[in-house]
């Protein structure tokens, strides 16, 4: 429940958390000019304090830090949106009244999960949601470091929103190109009930470099950056250049923004942790109904895409 007085409290301070959020843009802009994929961008990032953890995550993290700068600023301006109608809504009660935050207005239907959508139960489910399918190495380690593909996994690959049809899964799953073990996976996936509805033209998604990463490995790689971002990233490089192009009298300003947006990135942070997602073999024993709101989200990348957004939440609550 939001008061209105809350509501209010809340957009006292949006334009200070819009000037943060823009300095923080313009801090990384200055350092990347454009990304790595400019040359001029790679010289800069080279000659800035990003230089170690551009170098130690082959600028995959320097682009996710300028792309998360971008898709926090979207959503707190969606955010003050949805706290402004709200206001209006409460208003219309009665001001100090409460109203729920998911409180549509009349003729607006609370979102359903979409139709299609596989059913919350099946995100759960017990039988063999732990059992080990296979067990193979992955395609971002040196070392042939080996993952234990769960049937829960191949289940969530050959459903929506992947689909995945059996040479695309084959693949995957590291088998050889030949009609035999196109024939010992079939029978393999129907010994734990997962049936194709069509072996070859079923495939939706479009293929992506997730297309080929094992959930285990996405986890992996956010695990390996959430420890470079700890040894590595300019965070106090990055404040203080803030600061020397913060004008004396907005210094207060600026504070009280980075503020009120380090308590949404904490409030995103939890929610997305809330929502309980299986990935891997981190098998929940509930998920909450909102989660469908993130699930092709999660599952088109393999739980590398909110567990990275918690990273960044993390450094912005940090920060």
């Amino acid at each position: 429940m939001m008061s209105s007085y809350r509501i209010l409290h809340w957009l006292q301070y949006r334009s200070h958390r819009r000037a943060s959020m823009t300095a923080f843009s313009d801090v990384l802009n200055r350092w990347t000019a454009g990304g790595w994929a400019e040359c001029k961008g790679r010289e800069t990032i080279v000659a800035s304090p990003l230089r170690t953890f551009a170098y130690a995550t082959h600028a995959l993290g320097v682009e996710e830090c300028r792309l998360m700068a971008t898709l926090f600023a979207r959503f707190m301006c969606v955010f003050e949106g949805e706290l402004c109608a709200l206001l209006e809504r409460v208003n219309a009660v009665g001001y100090g009244s409460a109203a729920h935050l998911h409180q549509f207005p009349p003729g607006v239907d609370l979102p359903s999960i979409p139709a299609g959508m596989m059913h919350l139960p099946d995100w759960t489910e017990d039988a063999g949601g732990s059992v080990s399918f296979t067990e193979i190495s992955g395609r971002l380690t040196l070392n042939g470091k080996k993952y234990n593909v769960t049937v829960a996994e191949v289940r969530r690959r050959v459903r929506q929103p992947e689909c995945h049809n059996l040479s695309i899964l084959g693949a995957l799953l590291k088998r050889a190109k030949k009609a035999a073990n196109y024939e010992k996976l079939f029978d393999e996936l129907k010994k734990h009930h997962i049936v194709l509805d069509g072996r070859i033209r079923r495939k939706r998604a479009r293929n992506t470099t997730f297309t080929a990463m094992l959930e285990g490995e996405a986890l992996s790689l956010v695990a390996d950056m959430e420890a470079e971002v700890g040894r590595s990233f300019p965070v106090k490089d990055l404040i203080a250049l803030i600061v020397t192009y913060t004008p004396q009298h907005d210094v207060e300003e600026r504070r009280v923004g980075f503020v009120s947006a380090s308590r949404i990135a904490v409030s995103l942070r939890e929610t997305v942790l809330s929502l309980r997602l299986p990935i891997a073999e981190r098998i929940p024993h509930s998920v909450r109904e909102e989660a469908h709101v993130i699930f092709k989200y999660c599952q088109l990348t393999h739980g590398y895409g909110p567990d990275a957004n918690i990273i960044i939440f993390c450094t912005a609550q940090c920060g």
